[in-house]
């Protein structure tokens, strides 16, 4: 839900459902603290929430719902500004406690939720109150635990830093539930520099970000951002840009950031951005492009189209703003301007649900990413995207270990691969999900690094080609030249809600070119942001073994055995596509070191049948 530029939003009408970020911020040891001086303690809690209520909430455009004794109940539209105004909180009391403030001798923990709520008002129900209080109770002193709903809108690196607390049992509540504890965000360490990367030929880095309805009209949601897509799709085109992955642009929606801020944090030499009205059946759009350097507008125009003819391979609109935008930056036109838009609105929003949902690596999640792509797949039976990510859904149910055949889900991930290419041969994410087919089911190196080959020539920004091209050369024994690929891939992809996976094959990448110490890093800044990708714990076990780092690998190979409790070294050198290069072996004996069943020699014939 978009944060409003009102002054002062509350109160909600009566009795409206909504759904709202809920912080929940609790006084550690408060009953102590009133026994020893209840006066005193009940003093300094009031002077601070009203610092909280006059101060904190309208800089992030909270509302006080209520304070108790020992606590209080906030209210966000969003979850950003939940996260900002918990973070500062705690900042707050830190400073405070060094001097004679109010909040002096005070530590908070916090919990924070993204739910629908009944809200009147003075009060919100719903138990999405209750859960956002339980998991105020995982966080120590000092700390913030959010929800994986809310930790769905936090971007790492930039609004906060996260570490997957995995699956955690709170009182009253039957099912565990995923959490996240939120650090104040720092800088990426293993970030690489766009001169250490391929295709660094002065080529300038162009960001699109959704586009917003105007201020006096009703949003139309999902126009700002197809139209935002379809032109990534058409700049993608051009091998003389770099274009930011939508997953990451999508993330400043609605966003009010400097532009400078959202151009470091997506490496991006311009930005674009814009206006929409919707009336009558037409769509009017206003663009610029700003130069983030110097943060000053250098193109600017406006353009109209019918809504129908938006959503079209050869929209007008789209193809006029794109030429704009390239002869802005170029002096010369954007050739064979070419869009594969959803045929509506609804499944736009579903196939982006279904990806983020898929990256997850909860089991429920993960059977709900399947169903939202089924559901997408006969909804738009021509569209290639869903039958390719319904093979990648598939693939990672092999690399994942949780097939009960991996044969049969391989092989079904190879036909929905090769159906998606039937549908469009010329879509890079369809060569891209077939590739990766070929590395990890067939372990055919040779033609998967063809398939991502004819991907990056179709579109030199598919970030997932460069990202699985680097994977394959890292099976390969290629490990520099993998490790520049999975570097070109982050870089095209900082803020993509996928993050994690990114960072995982980087640090496999990492771990090929010998650099145990860098795999390290990147190892655990992906397991920051999910902790049950089991590469992650495999690489990170592998890096730590062949520096010396016997105990700390043990550590992550008993972890990667509750996860996949039936691995074995024999298993892992099986289906392992860098079996053939050697490497497999060496891993296999540094797991082994650290604690890693050997298994059985049968265990070691290839599931899919190396090709040559």
């Amino acid at each position: 839900m978009p944060l409003t530029t009102s002054p002062d939003p509350w109160p909600l009408p009566e009795l409206q459902r909504a759904r709202r970020a809920i912080v929940v911020v609790d006084v550690v040891e408060s009953v102590r603290l009133m026994q020893e001086d209840e006066s005193g303690f009940i003093d300094r809690w009031r002077r601070f929430v009203n610092q909280v209520r006059t101060e904190v909430l309208p800089a992030h455009g909270g509302r006080m719902v209520k304070s108790l004794g020992d606590g209080m109940l906030l209210e966000f539209a969003s979850v950003p500004p939940a996260v900002a105004a918990a973070l500062g909180l705690h900042q707050r009391v830190s400073t405070c406690n060094a001097g004679s403030d109010a909040a002096s001798g005070l530590c908070l923990r916090i919990g924070i939720h993204l739910a629908d709520i009944v809200v009147d008002d003075l009060d919100i129900y719903g138990s999405g109150v209750n859960l956002a209080a339980r998991l105020a109770s995982l966080a120590g002193p000092g700390e913030t635990v959010a929800s994986a709903d809310a930790r769905d809108f936090v971007l790492a690196d930039f609004d906060a830093d996260m570490e997957d607390l995995g699956d955690c049992y709170l009182k009253h509540l039957a099912a565990p539930v995923r959490a996240f504890r939120v650090w104040p965000a720092q800088p990426f360490v293993t970030r690489p520099a766009p001169a250490r990367t391929i295709g660094d030929d002065l080529r300038p880095t162009v960001a699109i970000l959704p586009f917003a309805p105007y201020a006096d009209a009703p949003a139309d949601i999902g126009i700002g951002d197809i139209v935002a897509d379809q032109l990534i799709a058409a700049l993608s085109s051009s091998p003389a840009v770099n274009v930011i992955s939508r997953l990451s642009t999508v993330a400043f929606r609605q966003r009010h950031e400097p532009l400078d801020r959202i151009a470091r944090a997506l490496g991006a030499h311009f930005v674009v951005s814009g206006r929409y009205r919707v009336s009558d059946g037409n769509v009017h759009v206003h663009a610029e492009l700003a130069d983030a350097r110097s943060s000053h507008v250098v193109w600017t125009h406006s353009a109209a189209d019918r809504d129908v003819a938006v959503l079209q391979t050869d929209s007008e609109l789209v193809a006029e703003l794109a030429n704009g935008i390239s002869q802005a930056i170029f002096a010369a036109e954007v050739g064979n301007v070419r869009s594969l838009a959803l045929p509506s609105l609804q499944s736009h929003t579903l196939l982006i649900a279904a990806i983020s949902l898929l990256y997850r690596l909860s089991p429920t999640d993960f059977d709900r990413a399947r169903a939202a792509l089924e559901a997408l797949q006969e909804r738009a039976p021509r569209h290639a995207a869903p039958l390719a990510w319904l093979a990648r859904w598939h693939l990672f149910r092999v690399v994942q270990g949780w097939s009960d055949d991996r044969r049969r889900d391989g092989e079904t991930a190879l036909s929905f691969a090769k159906r998606a290419l039937d549908r469009d041969p010329a879509s890079s994410l369809a060569l891209t999900m077939l590739g990766n087919v070929h590395t990890s089911f067939l372990q055919d190196l040779d033609g998967a690094a063809a398939l991502y080959d004819q991907a990056l020539a179709i579109n030199p920004n598919e970030s997932l080609a460069w990202l699985q091209k680097g994977n394959c050369l890292s099976f390969g024994g290629n490990g520099a030249l993998a490790l520049q690929h999975t570097q070109k891939a982050v870089e095209l992809s900082p803020l993509d809600p996928a993050r994690h996976f990114y960072l995982s094959i980087m640090s496999s990448a990492a771990l090929s070119a010998g650099e145990y110490e860098r795999a390290i890093v990147a190892a655990k800044a992906s397991m920051r942001l999910n902790g049950e990708h089991v590469s992650t714990h495999r690489v990170l076990a592998i890096a730590q073994a062949m520096t010396g780092h016997i105990d700390e690998a043990r550590v992550h190979v008993s972890q990667l055995l509750k996860i996949e409790p039936q691995l074995t070294v024999s298993g892992f050198v099986a289906r392992s596509p860098g079996a053939a290069s050697g490497l497999a072996q060496t891993f296999g004996q540094a797991l082994h070191a650290a604690g890693l069943p050997l298994g059985e020699p049968s265990a070691l014939q290839p599931i899919g049948g190396r090709k040559s």
